[in-house]
């Protein structure tokens, strides 16, 4: 199956062989895609495409809004980035716990957290392979 973006300019209807109603659209490109499984889609907005050729035509297995993929994509970031706040804040927390303890002075709260926040990156690294190393 390929993917390719497509931003609708144009949606029409047409009928099979056997008479039945469907939709296609028309791309960017004036290219032709048939949606035969009553996908619904707007004009003027992006989609991925999922389709297979037949002949001369496209047909559409499935539609994916983009703003779904960019929702996702920020979700992840957003996620990513309060995991690295989560960390950041037990680490200064740990730190002035033992400040407190009287097992470190404060002027090196921070320096500490941050050595504290890298081992345990390196530590996490070391123990669970990379999403991007191959094994």
């Amino acid at each position: 199956m390929q993917s390719k973006f497509v931003l609708i300019t144009e949606v029409k209807t047409d009928k099979t062989r056997q008479g039945k109603d469907y939709a296609y659209i028309l791309d960017q490109d004036k290219i032709r895609w048939n949606l035969f499984n009553g996908e619904r889609v707007e004009i003027n907005k992006g989609y991925v495409f999922r389709f297979e050729q037949n002949g001369e035509y496209q047909n559409v297995k499935e539609i994916e809004p983009v703003i779904n993929i960019l929702k996702q994509e920020a979700m992840k970031d957003l996620a990513n980035r309060n995991d690295i706040i989560r960390l950041l804040q037990f680490c200064l927390s740990t730190t002035k716990d033992l400040v407190v303890a009287g097992k470190l002075e404060y002027v090196n709260i921070t320096n500490i957290s941050e050595e504290l926040y890298k081992w345990i990156n390196d530590k996490a690294d070391s123990l669970m392979p990379k999403e991007n190393d191959e094994r």
